[in-house]
């Protein structure tokens, strides 16, 4: 100015020391996560099991996903009434199983029901819990019109709080994610909302579950959200119909699969005004074999009007009743013999088992 060169002004200090603060931070942070042979992290037990097969565990995300009017919040509400029962042995939590023996907080966040449903939904998990009441540490909210802002940072805000009251979190279970973005198919706020939930399935050590629908028409999760969650997920279950069943399965998942034949299976009741488990369809086609096996057997014995019969007997009465070659008939009977239908006595005949 005014012919002179002025001398050169170093601006935004305070940015360029916060900037500095970030990069030694973010230094310490990722010295933390430095693999190290000596140092194995523990190994943390699930939250949630379906069978023997861990769904959820600290640290990871798990999805829940299924058209609309597929039983997802009766399902999600069975996870909370499995963390809070007290007789697991006894309690139908549609095939899921849970622990929470240091009571730890277990947040579900709804944000499709209206108050008066989710009421009924919760008041539904405590009957299934067989309790009366819920255990203080079992927090659930109703969101619903919520704005996407103010439910985001109500989750933040309820997880540090019930963290420091009751020690830890348990898990967290979100009824309707997709209603925490603005847009399901921007990649950039997508991808940007799964890695805050990751962070914060880390940063609490707990499982955070996401109940998410298809896309209409079609068996892909919801936009680029869904198909971002499926990949980040350590479990993807899905319900699907079978008759006036649903069937609770997952073959995306980092352990093993749960298959559609041996899944947990559930109708609605209007007996107890819940849904109810039924047996799986391995159960149910091992159940339906054995009755027919008893049936065959029991034929054969009242034929021969004898209660017990040598095997040679036994074998020809079978050969004639099912109308079965011989070689057939001896299957059969393997069968009857492995099912326990039909019992060798020491004299080595056969007798219906007792």
């Amino acid at each position: 100015m005014n012919g002179l060169v002025e001398e050169p002004v170093i601006r935004d200090v305070p940015e360029m020391t916060a900037e500095a603060d970030h990069k030694e931070a973010l230094a310490a942070r990722l010295a933390q996560r430095l693999f190290n042979i000596h140092n194995k992290p523990p190994v943390p037990a699930p939250r949630f099991l379906i069978g023997q097969t861990p769904i959820c565990t600290a640290g990871n995300l798990t999805t829940i996903c299924a058209p609309p009017k597929m039983a997802k919040t009766s399902f999600v509400g069975a996870m909370c009434a499995a963390t809070m029962t007290p007789d697991p042995q006894h309690a139908d939590c549609l095939g899921v199983a849970s622990r929470n023996p240091d009571g730890y907080a277990v947040i579900h966040f709804d944000t499709e029901q209206s108050p008066p449903d989710h009421h009924t939904v919760v008041e539904q998990a405590i009957r299934r819990a067989g309790l009366k009441e819920p255990p203080p540490w079992f927090l659930s909210y109703c969101a619903t019109g919520f704005s996407i802002p103010d439910a985001g940072q109500g989750i933040s805000i309820v997880l540090k709080h019930a963290a420091a009251k009751f020690g830890g979190i348990h898990s967290l279970l979100l009824d309707g994610v997709a209603d925490l973005v603005a847009n399901v198919n921007d990649p950039e706020e997508s991808n940007f909302f799964v890695n805050e939930l990751h962070s914060l399935a880390i940063s609490f050590a707990a499982p955070i579950v996401c109940v998410i629908h298809f896309n209409p028409g079609t068996e892909k999760n919801r936009g680029h959200l869904g198909s971002q969650l499926e990949r980040k997920a350590e479990t993807n279950l899905r319900l699907d119909r079978d008759g006036d069943a649903i069937i609770v399965w997952g073959e995306k998942n980092r352990r093993s699969p749960i298959l559609k034949a041996n899944g947990p299976r559930f109708v609605w009741s209007n007996e107890y005004m819940m849904h109810v488990s039924v047996a799986c369809a391995i159960d149910a086609k091992a159940e339906s074999e054995h009755g027919l096996l008893q049936l065959e057997a029991e034929a054969v014995f009242a034929r021969a009007e004898k209660q017990a019969l040598r095997w040679g007997d036994f074998l020809a009465g079978l050969t004639r009743e099912c109308k079965l070659k011989e070689s057939g008939a001896r299957k059969r009977m393997d069968k009857m013999i492995g099912a326990h239908v039909i019992t060798k006595d020491v004299l080595g005949f056969y007798t219906l088992t007792q």
